[in-house]
C-alpha cells in the first residue's frame, strides 16, 4: 500500500510538474531555416528564410504573405514603424525597400559589402553603412549622398542622436580609448569625438546616446548647441556594481541596467529614472544567469528577461512582478523574440516557429529608445552652398548626390512654400501661376516625407484645377501617404459633384489612388481607395468609369 502511494505521488508531482511549463499555442512550418531573428510588426512578425523567401506572419502564426528572392538573403533587415520592410541580400551589396504586402517597391546595388541593417531618419531617409562608408537614399531609391569614412567598428551600429544626427564609432582608437565621428543626416561630418575609456556597449535614447565604458562607468552624451556633451555619469558605484557585462533596456520613462553583482552568477537590475538618474528600484533575479542566451524587451510598460525557457516582466513603475512564465523551449532553436501582443517566438533549425502566449496586453511600442519624431532642426549651411531655383532642386533631386547642398534646397522651397500656403489661403494662385504648378512636383521628388502636408493641402486648398492636378501628379510621383492626408484630400475632393465637370482631374486623382496604394501596402489604404474609386464610377463619365475600373484591376493584380 505504501508503495503504491509513493509510486501515485511520483505520478502526480511529474505531471504536475510537466503543466509547469507551457507548451505552445500555435506552430507554423516553413521552407527553411529561419536566418535571424524574427521582427515584430503591427500585424505579427516577419522572417526571412532558407529557399530565398521573405516571410509575413500574424500573431498567431498565420502566414500573410511568402515572397520570393532571387538571392538570399542575408541577416540584416530593418522594419521601420510604419512596418516597410528594408532587406539586405546577394551577398550583402544589395538592399531592397518592401511595403508592408511585401511589394518590392524598389532595389540598389552597391560595391561595398553592407555590414549593418539598414536604419530610417526622422524624414524617412534611410542609412546604409559598409565597413568604411555611410550612404543615405530617399524613400524613392535616390542616393542623396555617400560618405567616406575612418573603418567602422563593426560591433558596434549607427546610433542617432537627439538632434538626429549620426555617431559611427570606429576601429580606430586614440591612445586605447574609443574614437567616433558625428555625421548629420545630410552627409556632413561635424565632429570627430575621443572617449575618455573604452565602449562596450552603446544605445541610443532621447537625451542622446548612453555610453557603458570598461571601466563600469554609465554616461550619456548629448547635443547642445550642435555640440557633443557629456550630460550626466553614473558611476558602478552608484549601484552597486563592478562588473563590466552590462546592458541597457531603454524604457519609456526610465533604463533598467542589467548586471551582475561581485561573486554573483544570476542577473541583478537596476532601474533609473531617465530625467533625475535616481534609482527606482533594484532586483535579484536568481532564475536568470548572463551566459550569452539571454534576451531583453521593453514592452508595454513592462521591462522582460527571458533565458532557457523562462520568462520575467517587472513593472517599470515599482519593480512588482507583472508575470512570469516558464516555457517547453524547444531544443533546437535558433532565434527568439517577442511579439507586440505577447507572444514568445522560437524559430528552429527544422524550419518550425511556434509561439507561446506570454501575457494578454496588446502594445504598439516596442522601441523607446528615441523620441519618434519626423523632422530635423535646423542644421549649419555647407560652406560652399549654390544659391538654387526650382529648376535646379528638381535636376539635383533627380539625378542624386547632391549631399549637403539639401540644406540650402530645403531653405530655399521653405521660403517657395510659404508663398504656396499664402496663395492658397487668400485664393491669389493666379498671379504665381508657375510657382504654384512647379513647386509640388519637386517637392514630390525630395525622397523625404517632410513635404506630405503640403500637398494635401494644395489638393485640399486650391480652386485652380491646374494646379490641384500637379499636386494630384505630385502625389502620384510620390506614392508615400504615412499619415494618410493625401489620400483623405483626394477622397473630399472625389466627394464634390462639380469637379467631375473637369475629368482630367478626376484622371490625375484616380492615377494619384493607385500610387499610393501600390506604396504603402496597407489594407486600411487599398479599402479606402476603392471606395473613392466607387465615387468616380457612380459621379464620372463614360471615360473616368472605363479608367477607374481599369484602375481597379490594376489594384487586384497586385496581390496585396
Amino acid at each position: 500500500m505504501k508503495k503504491n502511494s509513493i509510486y501515485l505521488l511520483l505520478i502526480f508531482l511529474a505531471f504536475a510538474f510537466q503543466h509547469l511549463y507551457a507548451n505552445p499555442s500555435w506552430e507554423a512550418v516553413l521552407g527553411g531555416t529561419v536566418l535571424a531573428p524574427p521582427q515584430a510588426t503591427s500585424w505579427g512578425f516577419v522572417t526571412i528564410s532558407e529557399g530565398n523567401f521573405l516571410n509575413a506572419f500574424t500573431e498567431q502564426g498565420t502566414v500573410i504573405w511568402q515572397k520570393k528572392l532571387k538571392s538570399k538573403p542575408s541577416q540584416y533587415y530593418y522594419i521601420n514603424r510604419d512596418d516597410f520592410i528594408y532587406l539586405v541580400y546577394d551577398n550583402k551589396r544589395k538592399f531592397a525597400l518592401f511595403n508592408p504586402s511585401g511589394v518590392k517597391l524598389w532595389e540598389r546595388t552597391i560595391t561595398d559589402k553592407i555590414c549593418e541593417k539598414p536604419f530610417s531618419g526622422r524624414d524617412d531617409r534611410v542609412f546604409i553603412s559598409t565597413k568604411n562608408n555611410i550612404s543615405c537614399y530617399g524613400i524613392n531609391g535616390i542616393r542623396k549622398w555617400k560618405l567616406a569614412t575612418s573603418s567602422a567598428n563593426t560591433h558596434f551600429e549607427l546610433l542617432e542622436l537627439n538632434d538626429g544626427s549620426l555617431l559611427r564609432i570606429l576601429e580606430n582608437t586614440g591612445n586605447g580609448n574609443t574614437c567616433a565621428i558625428r555625421i548629420s543626416p545630410y552627409g556632413g561630418i561635424i565632429e570627430e569625438i575621443q572617449f575618455s575609456e573604452t565602449v562596450t556597449n552603446c544605445y541610443s535614447f532621447y537625451q542622446g546616446i548612453i555610453l557603458i565604458y570598461s571601466n563600469g562607468d554609465i554616461k550619456c552624451w548629448t547635443v547642445k548647441d550642435n555640440t557633443t556633451i557629456c550630460l550626466w555619469t553614473l558611476s558602478k558605484q552608484d549601484f552597486n556594481s563592478t562588473s563590466t557585462q552590462k546592458k541597457l533596456i531603454i524604457g519609456k520613462g526610465s533604463f533598467c541596467i542589467v548586471y551582475k553583482k561581485p561573486n554573483m552568477s544570476s542577473i541583478s537590475l537596476c532601474c533609473i529614472n531617465s530625467t533625475t538618474q535616481k534609482k527606482i528600484w533594484e532586483k535579484d533575479i536568481t532564475d536568470l544567469h548572463i551566459n550569452g542566451k539571454e534576451t531583453f524587451f521593453y514592452i508595454n510598460g513592462e521591462f522582460i528577461f527571458s533565458s532557457q525557457g523562462y520568462s520575467i516582466s517587472f513593472n517599470e513603475t515599482d519593480g512588482t512582478i507583472a508575470w512570469k512564465k516558464f516555457l517547453k523551449e524547444p531544443k533546437n532553436h535558433n532565434f527568439f523574440t517577442i511579439s507586440k501582443s505577447g507572444y514568445a517566438i522560437y524559430t528552429t533549425s527544422d524550419w518550425t516557429i511556434l509561439g507561446y502566449r506570454l501575457y494578454q496586453k496588446i502594445s504598439s511600442n516596442l522601441d523607446c529608445s528615441t523620441i519618434k519624431k519626423n523632422s530635423y532642426p535646423v542644421f549649419p549651411f555647407p560652406t560652399k552652398k549654390e544659391y538654387p531655383s526650382l529648376k535646379t532642386i528638381s535636376q539635383a533631386f533627380s539625378t542624386g548626390d547632391y549631399g549637403e547642398q539639401e540644406l540650402v534646397y530645403k531653405w530655399y522651397l521653405e521660403k517657395q512654400k510659404e508663398l504656396v500656403l499664402k496663395d492658397l489661403y487668400t485664393q491669389t494662385t493666379s498671379k504665381n501661376i508657375l510657382l504654384d504648378t512647379e513647386f509640388p512636383l519637386v517637392i514630390a521628388k525630395s525622397g523625404t516625407s517632410e513635404y506630405n502636408a503640403i500637398i494635401a493641402t494644395m489638393i485640399a486648398k486650391s480652386n485652380n484645377s491646374s494646379i490641384t492636378q500637379h499636386a494630384l501628379l505630385a502625389a502620384s510621383i510620390l506614392g508615400y501617404d504615412k499619415d494618410g492626408k493625401i489620400l483623405t484630400a483626394i477622397e473630399n475632393l472625389f466627394s464634390t459633384k462639380k469637379n467631375y465637370d473637369t475629368p482630367k482631374t478626376i484622371i490625375c486623382g484616380i492615377d494619384a489612388i493607385y500610387s499610393i496604394c501600390r506604396y504603402m501596402g496597407r489594407s486600411e489604404f487599398n479599402n479606402q481607395g476603392k471606395n473613392i474609386l466607387m465615387k468616380a464610377i457612380a459621379n464620372g463619365d463614360k471615360n473616368i468609369r472605363q479608367y477607374t475600373i481599369l484602375t481597379f484591376e490594376k489594384i487586384l493584380n497586385l496581390k496585396m
